[in-house]
């Protein structure tokens, strides 16, 4: 009967060794960087920037969301070109100079970086200012 108790702890803890591999390899693999593979983005020109340097806007928040965002999953990315004052107003930009891109994702919690990002996010603003030279720096990250 004692033998029979052995194997099984020994079976167990096998289990529960290979389970706390997996989430450290999921951790360290998957956890690592912000994941855009799949979200949906919708670029359109505006009346001062062309929809080719939408894209490179839209490219650079993909590209920062991929190496700040670790442990999260870009679910859609959009200009805010309804009212992109309304989205600036609180920040008193000139939107000539100033773009707003809208960002929705989910931060897995057991995998995301940062505490604040963890669960669903919707509405989170990039403002984006357009050097002189053509291309565009964050200028600041607004939450909801």
């Amino acid at each position: 009967m004692k033998k029979k108790t052995k194997n099984t702890a020994y079976i167990i803890l096998s289990i529960l060794g290979v389970l706390i591999a997996a989430f450290l390899i999921l951790s360290f693999t998957y956890g690592r960087h912000g994941h855009t593979a799949g979200a949906e983005i919708t670029v359109r020109g505006t009346e001062l920037y062309s929809e080719s340097q939408m894209r490179d806007a839209a490219e650079l928040i993909r590209e920062t969301f991929e190496a700040e965002y670790g442990g999260c999953k870009l679910r859609r990315l959009y200009s805010a070109q309804e009212n992109p004052a309304a989205w600036m107003q609180t920040d008193g930009l000139d939107e000539t100079e100033y773009v707003v891109f809208i960002l929705d994702f989910y931060g897995y919690p057991l995998l995301t970086t940062t505490a604040n990002r963890r669960g669903d996010h919707a509405f989170w603003r990039m403002i984006l200012h357009a050097e002189e030279d053509g291309t565009w720096t964050i200028f600041k990250v607004r939450y909801g």
